[in-house]
């Protein structure tokens, strides 16, 4: 082997477990895992299964979307529904047992500020009640039901 090559090889040798070094700590450096199992990722809203009030005040098919990610439910609208809404994005935190998942709480946000809410302000249509209390009525890789709001129940579909 040449005197070029040699240097080339070994300055290599060098260099590789350094950069591995290097990429390891961003590897391992992740505060918190996503541990929802299937709960997590992305939801689209499908429809209102049922409610029991006399008009049904739920959004149209496919215009909220879920993202779950750790402890947080980002809720925002896929198509607007009015001038008015303040908030872009909604962010809700929650602690979730088998069935039911228990939202501790709510902040709106326009883009650039995230402003805390009582669950009693976000849009009707979302069917939180003001207790923050949702119960997991069937929950699949694919789709979820769940039942808010007067006991409204909804579906979501997983994108």
């Amino acid at each position: 082997m040449s005197s070029f090559k040699h240097k080339i090889f070994h300055r290599a040798l060098r260099i590789i477990p350094m950069f591995l070094l290097c990429l390891l700590p961003s590897l391992l450096g992740c505060d918190k895992v996503d541990d929802n199992g299937d709960f997590g990722g992305y939801w689209l809203f499908e429809e209102v299964v049922s409610t029991n009030s006399a008009t049904d005040a739920g959004p149209r098919p496919q215009s909220l979307s879920w993202g779950v990610r750790c402890e947080v439910i980002q809720i925002r609208r896929l198509l607007k529904t009015s001038d008015n809404e303040p908030y872009v994005y909604y962010f809700l935190s929650f602690v979730r047992s088998e069935d039911i998942l228990q939202l501790t709480a709510a902040f709106g946000s326009d883009g650039s500020h995230d402003t805390p809410i009582p669950f009693s302000e976000l849009p009707k249509d979302f069917a939180i009640p003001d207790d923050g209390r949702l119960k997991i009525l069937r929950l699949s890789a694919s789709s979820l039901l769940i039942e808010g709001r007067d006991n409204t129940v909804m579906r979501f579909k997983k994108h």
